[in-house]
């Protein structure tokens, strides 16, 4: 008959730091998209967290605030699925109209399947990961940048709030300056719309809107400035459009 085997100090302690190690690719994030607007619809993924546990979530609205000093601008909290999984979906993000952000989401479980943290009572490890993603600011262009006079002129504005009303200040040649409060609301979801020659269907995005400006032989040559802003208040984006004469 052998002997029972004896395990020394060393053995037994490295045997319970395995059991209590984090096993690979535990406490997943997965985010999509990566880049989007006030429009997008952030899917954040969770991925082998304790089952049926709190989940606590911060979001930094701007790459400028760290997440391991600054206070979240907001905060949720979620619990995992049976299977260790969780899906939050973020939307109407903090937006810039001058320039982009990246935010940071940060997600929060002590998980008491693990090992006592330093600090704490009881068993349990607190896990936290982060992603960053980047939020574009509200674009505005015309269709045609350039034309002539008679030709007709497609405003498109997105990248804002979904049902939002927007305003558009157009200034003239002359300095005068027209206002137009007729834009539709931004769109609540994408669709084609059809704006006729030369435009013909035109997808319209989510969080978008757009305004039609028929073609004028009378209108004046030299350049033309849009200021397209919410109607509530708030930044305003600003773009070009040019009339040239005949050629």
């Amino acid at each position: 008959m052998r002997p029972a085997r004896i395990l020394g100090p060393a053995v037994a302690a490295v045997l319970l730091l395995g059991a209590l190690a984090v096993p690979a690719q535990a406490h997943n994030i997965r985010l999509s998209p990566k880049v989007g607007d006030a429009a997008s619809t952030f899917v954040f993924k969770g991925k082998k967290w304790q089952p049926g546990g709190d989940v606590l979530v911060q979001y930094y609205e701007s790459g400028a605030s760290d997440p391991d000093t600054a206070t979240p601008f907001r905060t949720f909290s979620i619990s995992t699925r049976r299977n260790g999984r969780f899906k939050f979906r973020f939307i109407r993000p903090v937006i810039s109209v001058g320039n982009g952000l990246t935010p940071t989401m940060c997600f929060t479980q002590r998980d008491t399947r693990f090992g006592r943290s330093a600090g704490f009572i009881g068993p349990g490890r607190t896990f936290r990961r982060c992603k960053r993603f980047f939020v574009e600011p509200p674009t505005a262009r015309f269709w045609p940048s350039v034309g002539t006079p008679g030709d007709p002129f497609l405003l498109m504005t997105s990248g804002w709030y979904p049902n939002m009303q927007i305003e558009l200040d157009l200034t003239r040649p002359d300095g005068v300056t027209e206002t137009y409060t007729d834009l539709a609301p931004t769109r609540r979801r994408g669709t084609f719309l059809s704006f006729g020659d030369p435009f013909g269907n035109v997808f319209v995005r989510r969080g978008a809107t757009y305004r039609l400006f028929p073609g004028d032989p009378s209108v004046l040559i030299g350049d033309y400035l849009a200021t397209v802003r919410p109607a509530n208040g708030g930044g305003a984006v600003r773009t070009l459009v040019t009339v040239v004469p005949p050629q």
